[in-house]
Parts: structure tokens; sequence; C-alpha cells
């Protein structure tokens, strides 16, 4: 049996038998925290971006089925909180009852996404904020968006 040899990347003699621990590349103090906070941080961002893509999502189906009565709404979620909820109180436009209901319900379920994006963008660290240009807008303070369309 051939004696172990050293490894030259970790200096371990059981390296042939772990090469995986060979790999591992050395972690200075401290950086196992910034590690984890930059993980945190990324995640924060895809579950924001999900939300973000979600209330799209709502903001063009409500907008699609106020088209289908000829009802047109600007795109943007700014005109949806400004025009719709006037649009659906409209006695003139001859909207179902039904279908008013189900507007105010998507419109009530559209404020919910809005507010979930505002809370994750409070938990993104201002040094990470800044870094994010999605984020600039925020760079002043914590929460400054949940005015921003109107919906809050």
């Amino acid at each position: 049996m051939a004696p172990a040899r050293t490894c030259r990347r970790c200096a371990s003699r059981h390296a042939e038998h772990e090469p995986a621990s060979c790999l591992k590349a050395p972690v200075p103090p401290g950086g196992q925290e910034l590690f984890f906070e930059q993980q945190s941080v990324l995640s924060l961002h895809r579950v924001r971006q999900a939300f973000v893509k979600a209330r799209t999502a709502q903001a063009n189906q409500i907008r699609g089925l106020l088209g289908e009565y000829g009802l047109v709404v600007p795109q943007g979620i700014a005109y949806i909180a400004q025009r719709v909820p006037a649009l659906i109180e409209d006695a003139e436009n001859e909207l179902p009852g039904s279908f008013r209901l189900l507007i105010q319900r998507l419109l009530e379920h559209l404020k919910v996404l809005q507010q979930q994006v505002d809370e994750i963008e409070c938990y993104v660290p201002r040094r990470f904020r800044l870094a994010i240009p999605s984020y600039s807008r925020l760079s002043q303070g914590c929460c400054l968006a949940k005015n921003w369309t109107g919906l809050a």
C-alpha cells in the first residue's frame, strides 16, 4: 500500500480520500457572517422579484378584464390605483355588479402584493440598497415606497 500523499492545496495527508475537502476555500475570520448576509440579501431580492412579477401580472389582469368591457386603463400600476376605483364606482359604464365585486377583490389583492414588496424592501440593509439599482429610490431611508403607487 502506497503512503498517503500530501495535497498541495490544503496540506491534508488524507486529501485523496476526501477530495471535496481539498476544494473548500479557506474562509477568513468574519467572512462566514458576510457570506450569509449576502445570501440573505440575494434571497430577499429573489422573493421581491417574484412579488413584483405577481403584482405586474395582477395589474395586467385587471387592465385586461376592464378592456373586455371597453374601459381602457393606461399601463402602470399608479394608473390602476388612480383610475380603477372610480371606474368601478361609475354607474354610467353599466358594469355588472358581480364584475365590480370581482375587480374590487383583484384590487385588494394588488394592494397586498404591493405591501409585500414594500415590506421586503425594508428588510434589505441600506448598504445593499445603494448597490442595487432597483432599490435606488429607497436610498434615502426605509419604506419610502409605501405611497409611491397610491396602493398603500
